[in-house]
């Protein structure tokens, strides 16, 4: 991390004038269609606590902080992954790293990309008074079942800019975006883009636009490609100071196949279709396997330089490929970050360089080993988890959650599930269950740092408690019966017993005896199955993809289907009888069957992807570790995950279709719609497997160790709100569709509850320390917005429709959604079908998006001693409705005693010319107060007045919204100035200000009006000569464009004539190396002060003149 020296005065002048306020940080046939994978990754940081919560591994690399007056752009690589899923498509810094330095808005296309005023939606319960029917409401449900082009489902939206803002968003109207979690930061469609501005009145401008496409294609079969904005770049900062940063791109288009997409439809081509004049439904091109792949391109961009409006200085950002064919038209990597001075001569001087170094596997994955500074040593080593093992993306050999399992043998993606009729069918499944080692493959193992000390990383399974279940195991069994020509009837039975619930497939079959005479009889072989426990026979049943269907009399025949099924129940024995009753006839019964119970126990059962399991960090190559080990569960049951998943895959449905029968030549009017069902299988989940926050599972729980594994430096323990959002719900049809996507309803998810720190006392872990968080949601803020899925079975063909006529209130009603009534004259007319035909041809799902307001309202701090609890409460209050910034905070000592403080903003104040700049979150007022017992006393008051209109700002803050003096009021509520800040450049920079005691002080700014270079004590500006700050300011921007360590003479000459013209006053001076730190600090004694970094660029030590040691920094290792 850089570290930087500023002048302590104008320091903390600045952090009382611009207190950016209290800060309280703890720490499938549905449509979606994805941003790029480096724009979808950046997006999804900081959607939810991961880390400890998810059992993340995650790792920042900072390298830069660009920062120019209030804006800051923090420039890291960051590391976070549970594992690298086999399609995994690798990101520019290599697979499990993104490249934080843009901010960005990732957009997630649901269904069509919505129109200018969002998806479409309906909430109309207005009932037909003919037909008692909800015809508004059908006539939504039939568009949004059967129009393709009919969008209503809202667009989701990411923000990303690191470090400052991160949310959801979706649009509600022209120009109305609705964030999952209100906030300040006001969001605007602008022509280009998009527009955020925060609550301090920074812009951020997006404007560069990735666009996509996206096509799938299967057997025989290429439908249009979908094409759509999928994210915005950030391109523009500007901040109140008239400040501006700006971020250039380069393209990076990409072409691949995102993921191979199997489905296998099993159709019972015995199943009646009840239509005289049918022509036969398709059974050939629904049956079997069908495979299509999502084929995927993006005009995307990538970063190119950062540069700024005030000074030369520039971040370049430059790729380059890995070899030939290294992934499917990825045309680079991220090669090296520089830091350089432009001269305007097109030859940059060099201040750093950031190089990186990949290992590309023989399956063309792509894994960062190492990132260096050519210009120090500082540098960063990576390895991984058996790199070489993890295939090529597309491989089949994947479990359900799309890590590595080593099943290289799979020819498909189709994995056997849970269902009734698959359990007999022949047909060969994929393994796609969970290798516990292998998954692990390509994560993050070690990690060398510059201090040469290291981390080893290790990983375990996710996991939750429930029941496994492992079956008993399988026995065969068969009979036989047979009669001669001697013997008119036979029977042979056997007893079983049903060790548990078991659908049991008796499969047989009959012939003739070739021993007897002539066959004069059709060949029957009877089969009858007796619950001995209470004598009544079964009913045995034949299967279909409909399900089963009870037999009456079932027998056994030559070329028969020859296949019955019992449903058996636990614990109960059974006699199977088969019989002929005519000579000359046998057959033969097969069966397996369980005996014995299933063997059921309670543990932790494995959930696709991992966590880590423990961290050993190392000082050096021959030191001992410093273990931390995590476990996934509550302190007193350490054996027991308390993991909380999403949903477990749904990998199968019935699907629908509808079957018309074409009416006879002499009843044209006649027809007939038959629905059928058949089961279909996919490789992929219906319902996303992680979630809205890209994550599969939480833990309500999390212990961890210091020291070992079992406590031996003590420990802590985290409670947090652990839970998992709904899937859409069926609101119409047959409900026979098993997917969709997640209404975010859990508001909380993520949250800490609780913490406590531990240490082992007689083998008993024991708080030392206890922290309780409490959280408010405001229900009265919050919002929901309805999406709705429409699932299309089959189209109408001439059947007849409803019609209702609009009435008064109908036409002029436009707060329930769709209403194809509004505008329209007095009974004007609306068709649609009644509910029972409208069901064969589709369903309607729905889920929605809330917007939730909620904040840590308060914080309970209990420390344990020996003679009792000491507690601390922190409340936190965000009263006022017109915006959502802390309001007050009062805090309770141990003794009782309480301070509060109030925060007083632009609209408590009335200053509308800062709100409408959005300067909403910069505190103008801060009171502070302390009660003991019954008596309050104001321990301090500030007030900083801003200007209140254009013109005031034109005359006493050169145009800028900036404060111009800080109030304050004592116990007597008198009223004096505690500063006055006098006179601003048009960047912002301070050049004059004024203390309570009538002395001013000029700051006299250089580097290209970026650093402070020089501090006179008690001058006013316009009485220093111009020539002398021209000089100064001169010099020092001719030092800024050279690089490192240059040599300063020239400017420290400038800077000794510049004190020496001002004598009469006490002159500070300052030298900087920029984006590094000060240099060196010459006070009015004359006695220069030398800073001195290491090759990390830490501040290393400060020392005089002569080279005599004044300070020194030492810095230990810590992880």
């Amino acid at each position: 991390m850089k570290k930087k020296i500023y002048i302590t005065l104008l320091l903390a002048l600045f952090i009382k004038g611009y207190s950016q306020g209290p800060n309280n940080n703890i720490n499938t046939s549905i449509n979606i269609f994805p941003s790029s994978p480096d724009s979808y990754n950046l997006g999804t940081y900081g959607n939810v606590n991961i880390g400890e919560y998810t059992g993340t591994m995650m790792q920042d690399i900072p390298l830069y902080e660009y920062s120019i007056g209030d804006i800051k752009v923090p420039v890291s690589l960051k590391y976070s992954s549970n594992g690298i899923k086999v399609d995994e498509y690798t990101s520019l810094p290599g697979l499990g790293w993104t490249m934080s330095a843009n901010g960005i808005i990732s957009k997630i296309v649901r269904d069509k990309e919505d129109p200018l005023n969002g998806a479409l939606w309906q909430k109309d319960e207005t009932e037909d008074q003919a037909t008692g029917y909800r015809a508004l409401q059908l006539n939504f449900y039939e568009y949004t079942s059967m129009m393709e082009n009919f969008d209503t489902e809202k667009d989701l939206y990411r923000v990303n800019i690191p470090g400052v803002f991160s949310t959801s968003f979706v649009r509600d109207g022209a120009d109305t975006w609705i964030q999952e979690k209100k906030s300040d930061f006001k969001i605007k469609k602008i022509p280009e883009g998009f527009l955020i501005i925060s609550p301090q009145g920074i812009k951020y401008y997006f404007t560069v636009t990735e666009s996509s496409e996206s096509r799938v294609q299967g057997v025989g079969w290429v439908p249009s490609e979908v094409s759509f904005e999928s994210a915005y770049f950030l391109t523009r900062i500007e901040d109140t100071k008239n400040n501006i940063v700006y971020f250039e791109y380069g393209p990076d288009p990409l072409r691949y196949t995102a993921n191979n997409n199997n489905t296998y439809n099993f159709f019972d081509t015995m199943m009646s279709i009840n239509c005289s004049s049918d022509q036969g439904i398709p059974f050939a091109s629904i049956n079997g396997m069908k495979k299509t792949s999502t084929i995927v391109s993006y005009d995307s961009h990538r970063l190119k330089k950062i540069r700024n409006n005030i000074n030369q200085n520039v971040l370049e950002f430059n790729y380059a490929p890995l070899g030939e064919n290294t992934q499917e038209n990825r045309s680079g990597y991220l090669h090296e970050i520089k830091n350089l001075q432009e001269n305007g001569n097109g030859n940059p001087t060099i201040i750093d360089t950031y190089k990186m170094e990949y290992l590309l596997t023989s399956n063309n994955r792509v894994f960062l080993t190492k990132v260096y500074s050519e210009t120090n040593t500082k540098q960063y080593k990576f390895e991984y988890i058996n790199p070489e093992l993890l295939p090529r993306r597309l491989s089949n050999a994947q479990d359900f959650w799309g890590y590595f399992n080593g099943a290289t043998q799979n020819s498909h993606l189709i994995g056997k599930v849970d269902h009734y009729y698959l359990d007999f069918i022949n047909f060969s499944f994929a393994n796609r269950e969970i290798d516990t080692n292998l998954s692990q493959s390509g994560l993050l193992s070690k990690i060398t740092y510059p201090t040469k000390g290291y981390s080893k990383i290790f990983y375990e399974p996710h996991t939750k408690w429930g029941t496994k279940i492992t079956p008993a195991p399988t026995k065969f069994d068969y009979m036989t019966v047979l009669t001669d020509d001697i013997t008119d009837s036979n029977t042979t039975t056997k007893k079983i017993y049903s060790g548990k619930s078991q659908m049991i497939k008796f499969s047989g079959g009959a012939k003739f005896n070739q021993d007897c005479s002539a066959m004069t009889h059709q060949v029957r072989v009877y089969i009858k199955v007796k619950n001995l426990s209470t004598g009544q026979f079964e009913k045995l049943s034949t299967l279909s993809s409909l399900g089963y269907i009870n037999e009456v009399s079932p027998y056994y025949y030559p070329g028969g289907s020859n296949e019955y099924y019992l449903d058996a129940k636990a614990s109960v024995e059974y006699q199977v009888s088969i019989s002929v009753s005519r000579p000359c006839f046998g057959g033969g019964v097969s069966f397996r069957y369980i005996d014995a119970p299933d063997s059921v126990v309670d543990t932790n059962l494995s959930i696709g992807g991992n966590r880590v399991e423990k961290i050993e960090h190392y000082d050096n190559v021959s030191s001992s570790p410093k273990v931390e080990k995590w476990y996934y569960s509550h302190k007193n049951q350490l054996h027991k995950s308390s993991g909380v998943s999403s949903f477990m895959p749904v990998l199968w449905k019935y699907t629908q279709g509808v079957h018309y029968c074409p009416p006879t030549e002499l009843n044209p009017m006649f027809y007939q719609y038959t629905p059928y069902k058949y089961v279909s299988i996919f490789s992929n989940s219906l319902i996303p497997l992680f979630g809205n926050e890209s994550q599969n599972v939480g833990y309500e729980y999390v212990t961890k160790s210091y020291g070992g594994l079992n406590f031996e430096k003590g420990g802590t323990f985290t409670e947090y709100v652990a839970g998992s959002d709904p899937i859409a719900s069926n609101i119409f049809g047959e409900g026979i569709y098993r997917g969709g996507n997640y209404s975010n309803s859990k508001w909380n998810k993520g949250l800490v509850k609780k913490t406590e720190d531990l240490i082992l006392k007689n083998g008993v872990l024991s708080p030392v320390k206890e922290v309780i968080n409490e959280y408010f949601y405001n229900t009265s803020k919050k919002e929901e917005f309805l999406n709705f899925t429409g699932i299309k079975y089959g189209d109408t063909q001439m059947i007849s429709k409803k019609t209702y006529k609009c009435t008064a209130s109908d036409i002029v009603k436009n707060n329930t959604g769709f209403n194809p009534c509004f505008g329209k004259p007095l009974d004007y007319g609306i068709y649609y079908f009644p509910p029972i035909d409208l069901r064969m041809f589709g369903e309607v799902l729905q889920y929605k998006f809330f917007s939730h307001d909620y904040y840590l309202s308060k914080v309970t701090t209990n420390e344990n001693f020996d003679n009792g609890v000491a507690r601390t409460t922190v409340e936190y209050l965000y009263n006022n409705p017109l915006h959502y910034q802390q309001t007050s905070q009062k805090v309770t000592f141990p003794d009782l005693k309480v301070n509060e403080t109030s925060y007083g903003y632009a609209h408590e104040k009335g200053n509308e010319f800062m709100v409408g700049k959005n300067m909403v979150g910069i505190p103008l007022e801060t009171v502070t107060t302390q009660s003991i017992a019954n008596n309050q006393k104001t321990l301090s008051k500030f007030e900083t007045l801003y200007p209140v209109n254009q013109a005031e700002a034109d005359m006493k803050t050169s145009g800028l919204t900036l404060p111009y003096k800080v109030n304050s009021k004592d116990l007597l509520d008198v009223v004096s100035t505690e500063i006055t800040y006098d006179k601003y450049d048009d960047k912002g920079n301070l050049q004059q200000y004024t203390t309570k005691d009538g002395i001013s002080t000029v700051i006299i700014w250089g580097y290209n009006n970026t650093y402070p270079i020089a501090k006179i004590e008690n001058a006013r500006y316009a009485d220093v000569s111009q020539s002398l700050i021209s000089t100064l300011v001169n010099a020092s921007n001719l030092d800024a464009s050279a690089g490192r360590n240059n040599d300063e003479t020239d400017l420290l000459n400038a800077l000794n004539t510049f004190r020496n013209g001002l004598s009469n006053n006490k002159v500070t001076t300052y030298t900087y190396d920029p984006l590094i730190g000060v240099r060196s600090i010459t006070p009015p004694s004359g006695i220069r002060e030398l800073y001195l970094y290491d090759s990390a660029n830490r501040l290393e030590k400060v020392v005089d003149v002569d080279g005599k040691v004044l300070k020194e920094m030492k810095y230990n290792y810590k992880n």
